[in-house]
């Protein structure tokens, strides 16, 4: 019993040296530098980038004559900073999906000009201006966006 409570460090010397210390020399020759140098502030700034506190804007585009989950119709957002576009997905991967509410960073602007979708029937809806930190709906064939929160 013994012997086998002594050999077994030997063994994992064995198998680190041998299997794990390669391992590790290959794949730290594909690794980013800032993880070779185990810059932890760097690893964790990929994760937790600071929001800066701009306005948003949400839009639940609902289809009538599309699919009712609007699924592919193109939304095209106008503010002075200029365009943001954002396209309706869903089921990208086995067992995923995406939330069908879009969502624009406006930073300072409290105020959008002007919104356009493009459904896939091929109609298109065109509104005017919409506030700030607001969920809208938009309903195909509406000419209107419906605050929801």
């Amino acid at each position: 019993m013994a012997l086998a409570a002594s050999a077994a460090p030997a063994d994992w010397e064995t198998t680190r040296r041998t299997i794990i210390d390669p391992l590790n020399t290959e794949l730290h020759r594909h690794l980013p530098s800032f993880l070779k140098s185990r810059d932890l502030d760097a690893v964790l700034g990929l994760y937790a980038t600071p929001t800066g506190g701009g306005l948003i804007i949400q839009v639940r585009p609902v289809g009538t004559r599309s699919n009712r989950d609007a699924v592919g119709a193109r939304l095209r957002l106008h503010t002075a900073a200029g365009w943001q576009t954002r396209e309706v997905h869903a089921g990208s991967a086995y067992l995923s999906g995406q939330s069908l509410v879009q969502h624009f960073g406006l930073g300072d602007a409290t105020r959008v000009g002007a919104l356009d979708i493009a459904w896939p029937s091929g109609e298109q809806t065109a509104l005017g201006t919409l506030d700030a930190d607001r969920r809208y709906l938009v309903v195909e064939g509406g000419s209107a966006a419906v605050t929801t929160r």
